[in-house]
Formats: structure tokens, sequence, C-alpha cells
């Protein structure tokens, strides 16, 4: 019983975390599918399928405090939204044709990209 309440506790924590990255980067959510799926053993799938809903409530909290700072850009917001909506629909009919060791490469590639162009962009 223990076990299951340290493992619950683990969960809220790498939400937390997740969430706090969320708010001062823009990407906590990202690093939720490498926590799920390494820490937690998820599969990928459902690690994929555990941080969408994380990350839209996630994100609209954060945008709730940007837009009450006057930080957001509502006509950009809305193109982006719409291209995220579309490569999302995308994107989750892709993940049916793809292995598990090729998302997990996929994932990595995107995240030393924006590493990349992070640190010298």
């Amino acid at each position: 019983m223990a076990r299951r309440a340290w493992r619950g506790a683990g969960r809220a924590v790498i939400g937390l975390l997740v969430g706090l990255l969320n708010g001062l980067l823009g990407a906590g959510a990202t690093l939720l599918v490498p926590a799920l799926d390494h820490l937690m053993g998820a599969p990928r799938a459902a690690a994929h399928g555990t941080a969408l809903p994380l990350i839209l409530l996630a994100s609209s909290v954060s945008l709730s405090v940007y837009a009450s700072h006057g930080r957001l850009p509502v006509a950009v917001g809305l193109l982006v939204a719409l291209g995220g909506t579309l490569g999302g629909l995308v994107g989750a009919w892709l993940m049916r044709y793809l292995s598990a060791v090729r998302l997990r490469r996929l994932f990595g590639l995107a995240l030393v990209v924006a590493a990349v162009r992070m640190l010298w962009g």
C-alpha cells in the first residue's frame, strides 16, 4: 500500500515540476512524456495520451497569466492554435505507424534541435 501511495506522490511531483517548467519556459509538458516513459514505465502511446490533457491545463493556466499581463498577441495565438490543432491531428494519426523506437528517436531529435536553437540561435 505504501508503494502505491509513493507512486501516486511521485506522479504528483512530476506533475508539479512539469507545471513549473511550463509556467517558466512554456515547455514543461514536453518533458512529461520522457518522465512517464522512463520514470514511471508507461508505454509511449500512453505517455503521449496522458501528456495531452496536462498540456491543455498547464497551457490554459499559463495563457491566463500571460493575458492578464498584456503579453498575449491574440491574432498570432489564434493562427498558432489552428496550426497546432491540425498538426496534432496529423501527428496522432501518424503515431500509429511509427514504432516506439522511432518515436523516441524523433522526440529526442526534436529536443536536441530545440536545445541547440535555444543555446546558439
